[in-house]
């Protein structure tokens, strides 16, 4: 009994420390395929390290993401850093030192020109920025401002 409730508490120390072990690198085509054949639903977060609304916003989308987990809701965090940070390590030491969980993407594009209405005819450019869609129905939204949790728990359940 003592071995088991040893294994359990090394399961669940291990658990709260997780760590992102890795970010991938997306241009733009790459980041809507990973998106169009993910779960049934997605949630897609533009942000950078520098914005600090973004920096807001992101724990409650993981306390989101985990709420949604049991309806197939995904969830795919895209950095528009500078190359540089990703390069380096800075990004994903970022995300780390924040100790967020989940899906975290580097967008390698610098032409937001190109890549902006690639993701959304509307989309000006400024972050944080979310595209939800539900890729059964095709049905979609897309904001270019903060979502608070009840807005982004809203919208999610718009799209169902």
């Amino acid at each position: 009994m003592k071995l088991i409730l040893l294994a359990l508490l090394i399961f669940v120390t291990l658990s709260a420390n997780a760590q992102v072990s890795k970010i991938d690198s997306l241009k733009v085509d790459g980041l809507t395929q990973l998106y169009t054949n993910a779960s049934p639903i997605v949630v897609v977060n533009f942000w950078s390290t520098w914005c600090g609304p973004c920096i807001e916003e992101i724990p409650h989308f993981i306390e989101t993401a985990d709420k949604f987990k049991q309806d197939s809701v995904a969830f795919i965090f895209v950095s528009q850093d500078v190359k540089k940070l990703f390069q380096n390590g800075q990004l994903l030491g970022f995300v780390n030192k924040h100790q967020w969980k989940g899906r975290f993407v580097w967008l390698n594009e610098s032409d937001a020109d190109y890549y902006c209405p690639v993701v959304d005819k509307k989309w000006g450019g400024a972050i944080p920025a979310t595209l939800i869609l539900n890729n059964r129905t095709g049905k979609r939204l897309f904001f270019e401002d903060p979502l608070t949790k009840a807005q982004l728990e809203k919208a999610i359940a718009d799209v169902k």
